[in-house]
């Protein structure tokens, strides 16, 4: 079993009132027994189980996914069907017809799987607002008598209603379904391996101009780090479900699984549009698009900012000279490692504007402010002031052209964080931080320093959508 992040599981007496608080919290949640009454769970044990299978639909027509190998591909690439009965299925009539068909030297038998079945599709113009009772019955309907629908669904518009069926031990490749999803076993077994959406620029999926895009070619069950070495950066999120016959699993929409069945499992799901596909296909489709890269871009930003490489202060500091008594009273109030992150500052601005015009603002400047912003915001606004007041030329060439764009995302995070501080204490903390950013600043003009400021966060936003694009992108064209 591969260890992942905790398993969310509720039982009979915790099942989610309504899909809403599934697709609100949006992880996948086994719930143990919830289909345990459904009358399939005891009637289609066994061999006499299958006779019961066959007496209801065996004549329906269903079409099989038939696989040489150790898992069943249902992308378009790799996909093979056979039509057949489902008596011809479950009585292995068309595995041994197969059989006699493989050439001498086959690595092993043909592998069958019923996957994605319908039994009822939503009626052409319904919304499946109705219910179950208004949905299109197709040819496995009558498996439903023997089925039923969760309490938590009985309110949503559905889309699908499958079946799904293995003779033998099966694993399906690893995709998604731009559905939400409930998953209930009604015999045998199974481990649904899952990721979540985030994790899909570890995943090599496939172009988004194939006809299966929502497919990878990776194993999360068996990781093959040598082929898919990216794939080890998605383990983490990992999280392994098991479930038996009675138990039930929701997936969210878009969420990564694939599921190794037990010989013998048979299980029905349930699709719906989730809030995000209800959004789309419209005309706010751009209006989506566009918010959603402004939130990968934002998150990549708070990355980039967490990355940031640290410096020791005590050691890259020059050391202390000798200062008249009022300078010494001042930084007094600082710590020696604020006091020598001061130093450091000017001896590094000094070291810039001597270089002249067109220097570029040094890395050790930025790696200063993020040591001391990983301790807290006051702290690095405190070494700034003090700069000012002991260096006012010096603070302001490192307010103008001291600062990459890091090094200011860096300065404005932290004065955000020392209000959101100032108002947990109780204090007027827009007014106290105005005074900080009016003392800091009123060694250089002004509007000068917005540009400055508006046109180096510009450009830290810049390199966090290039980032974006380059990792959410991979493997979206063909190559």
């Amino acid at each position: 079993m591969l260890s992942g992040v905790e398993a969310r599981t509720e039982g009979p007496q915790h099942f989610a009132p309504d899909a809403l608080v599934l697709e609100r919290d949006a992880v996948p949640v086994r719930f143990s027994g919830m289909v345990a009454p459904w009358p399939a769970v005891k009637l289609w044990r066994g061999e006499s189980g299958l006779q019961r299978l066959i007496s209801l639909a065996g004549e329906a027509h269903v079409e099989a996914l038939v696989s040489g190998g150790d898992r069943l591909a249902g992308d378009m690439q790799h996909l093979m069907l056979l039509g057949c009965t489902l008596c011809q299925f479950l009585d292995g009539t068309l595995e041994r017809q197969l059989a006699q068909r493989q050439p001498p030297g086959a690595r092993g038998p043909l592998r069958l799987y019923l996957a994605q079945s319908p039994l009822l599709v939503a009626a052409a113009g319904s919304d499946g607002s109705g219910g179950i009772s208004t949905m299109q019955p197709l040819a496995l309907h009558p498996l439903m008598g023997d089925l039923g629908t969760p309490a938590l669904l009985q309110q949503v518009p559905l889309s699908q209603v499958n079946f799904w069926a293995s003779m033998r031990e099966t694993r399906s490749s690893l995709h998604y379904d731009p559905y939400a999803n409930l998953l209930c076993v009604v015999r045998g077994s199974k481990r649904v391996f899952t990721v979540p959406p985030s994790c899909t620029p570890h995943l090599y999926p496939q172009p988004l101009t194939s006809q299966s895009a929502n497919h990878s070619p990776a194993d999360l069950a068996q990781p093959d780090t040598a082929c898919f070495p990216k794939v080890e950066a998605a383990l983490p999120q990992l999280r392994v479900f098991e479930l038996a016959a009675g138990d039930a699993l929701f997936i969210p929409e878009g969420w990564w699984h694939q599921v190794d069945s037990s010989a013998g499992t048979m299980a029905c799901n349930f699709w719906w549009e989730g809030e995000l596909s209800r959004r789309m296909g419209g005309p706010s489709d751009s209006y989506l698009l566009r918010r959603l890269l402004q939130s990968l871009v934002e998150q990549q930003k708070q990355r980039a900012l967490a990355e940031l490489p640290r410096c020791n202060l005590l050691q890259e500091a020059p050391p202390a000279a000798a200062a008249p008594a009022a300078d010494e009273a001042a930084a007094a109030a600082l710590d020696p490692q604020q006091a020598a992150a001061v130093r450091l500052l000017a001896a590094v601005t000094a070291e810039q504007q001597a270089a002249g015009p067109g220097s570029q603002p040094p890395q050790l400047v930025t790696a200063a402010l993020a040591t001391l912003a990983s301790g807290s915001a006051k702290a690095l606004l405190d070494v700034l002031l003090e700069l000012r007041r002991m260096h006012p030329q010096l603070a302001a060439h490192l307010l103008l052209h001291g600062l990459d764009p890091a090094g200011w995302e860096l300065l404005s995070a932290c004065f955000e964080r020392r209000q959101e501080d100032l108002a947990v204490a109780g204090e007027a903390a827009e007014d106290a931080v105005s005074a900080v950013c009016d003392e800091l600043y009123s060694v250089v003009d002004r509007q000068q320093l917005l540009e400055v400021i508006l046109h180096r966060k510009a450009a830290f936003a810049q390199q966090a959508l290039k980032v974006v694009l380059a990792t959410e992108l991979t493997g979206c064209f063909d190559t």
